[in-house]
């Protein structure tokens, strides 16, 4: 883990609950979403950088390339939390009725 403080939100986040199926938008390298496949989450992550995706999937990920200026068209209900940690401040047009999975 590069940065301590993803595993101090980490902490937060599991203290309050998380369901099983979730997805984490702009997962970089996939740090975060390891710690919660660790202890039995099923996760989908995705990003636009092809780089950091294989960096991800070399941890064993599940990884889906997306561009987040566009619509999300991921199968309706298919995630119970989703993640978008430091990453809406980047997009052109960050509406959430874009998400057609939550």
């Amino acid at each position: 883990m590069a940065d301590p403080l993803w595993k101090k939100k980490f902490e937060i986040i599991k203290m309050h609950g998380v369901s099983d199926k979730i997805l984490d938008i702009c997962c970089n390298e996939g740090d975060f979403s390891s710690m919660f496949i660790n202890i039995g989450h099923n996760v989908v992550s995705i990003d636009i950088d092809r780089k950091k995706l294989d960096l991800a999937r070399s941890k064993n990920l599940t990884t889906i390339k997306y561009d987040l200026n566009g619509k999300v068209n991921l199968p309706s209900k298919s995630f119970s939390t989703i993640f978008a940690l430091e990453i809406v401040e980047h997009l052109t047009n960050p509406e959430m009725e874009r998400f057609s999975c939550c």
